[in-house]
């Protein structure tokens, strides 16, 4: 319990306001942990707290012997969709892939957003093709789903994606990470960046999924 907390407790309040106004502090202290640990834009982790986490599944992995993958993700053509939509409907794109990956992959898998269009996913369990498999798998679905931006205009988001797996020599969640950036280097110099599909105007979004 924060120093704060204990001492604010101490004083002479009594009944329903002492009650009232425990809850309002502990809500404060909910929200400033919530800022601290969260990217304001998606939501999701941020680099600081993904790190942490990320390294407690790295370390449980070793000491129990299952595996554990990093991936690394970038978005397709983020500049261009910038560029001719817009910063906004860009935002709404990394908002849109960070919540659709969140959903996608499991309670103990880790999704964090470390800056740009830069996203990088924890998956427990999973050797690195059977995590190649579902991260392409979950990526094919949310590009095909797509989304719409502001001016009514249907999009369809890609990532190209590297992924590595822990193993015993790895030695810390900075290596495995460099390992995921030149398997995410290798997938964009073989050819598998694939531009972002863009759609034709929608005279509107009620009608869209109803």
């Amino acid at each position: 319990m924060p120093q704060e907390l204990i001492d604010f407790l101490r004083k002479p309040i009594v009944g329903p306001e002492l009650v009232v106004r425990v809850v309002n502090r502990l809500e404060r202290t909910k929200l400033l942990q919530r800022l601290l640990n969260t990217d304001p834009l998606t939501g999701l982790l941020n680099r600081q707290k993904s790190s942490m986490e990320l390294t407690q599944r790295l370390e449980a992995s070793q000491r129990e012997h299952h595996p554990f993958c990093l991936a690394l993700l970038d978005v397709n053509g983020f500049r261009f969709i910038n560029r001719r939509y817009g910063h906004a409907v860009g935002d709404g794109v990394l908002r849109y892939l960070g919540q659709s990956l969140l959903r996608g992959l499991g309670p103990e898998d880790v999704v964090a957003r470390w800056g740009g269009e830069e996203f990088v996913v924890g998956i427990v369990g999973r050797d690195r093709e059977p995590a190649i498999a579902q991260l392409s798998q979950l990526l094919q679905h949310i590009e095909q789903q797509g989304m719409i931006t502001t001016r009514g205009e249907m999009i369809h988001p890609s990532c190209c994606f590297g992924v590595a797996l822990a193993t015993a020599a790895t030695l810390d969640l900075l290596s495995l990470y460099q390992a995921a950036e030149q398997a995410l280097h290798d997938h964009k110099v073989q050819g598998y960046v694939v531009p972002v599909t863009l759609g034709e105007p929608i005279a509107s979004v009620n009608d869209v999924r109803k």
